[in-house]
């Protein structure tokens, strides 16, 4: 079962080891349903992942994108800076790339 929350976009301003995942800066993702709850907030988890990417969502508020290991196998996930919940999430648009 999935707890459903509000979609939020979320454009990536900076990425690190995410590259091979199709994961670009300026590119577009949405938050989807939650997956799990983390131990650690976003603000601790970047600082001990091999990869990641940081976004902002229409409000500024900032996200960690990473890849999460579970029984199911790994996946990419997006977790709120300062929250523990990490949700599914999914790109936008085929082609992310700068926009300008």
């Amino acid at each position: 079962m999935s707890i459903a929350f509000h979609l939020t976009t979320i454009r990536i301003i900076k990425v690190k080891g995410l590259e091979g995942r199709k994961v670009r800066e300026g590119s577009i993702w949405k938050r989807g349903n939650l997956r799990f709850r983390h131990r650690e907030k976003g603000s601790a988890v970047r600082s001990k992942l091999p990869g990641w990417a940081e976004g902002l969502d229409q409000q500024g508020q900032t996200y960690l994108l990473w890849e999460a290991g579970d029984p199911g196998g790994r996946a990419l996930v997006i977790q709120p800076w300062e929250s523990c919940y990490c949700f599914e999430v999914s790109p936008v648009n085929s082609g992310g790339g700068k926009s300008g």
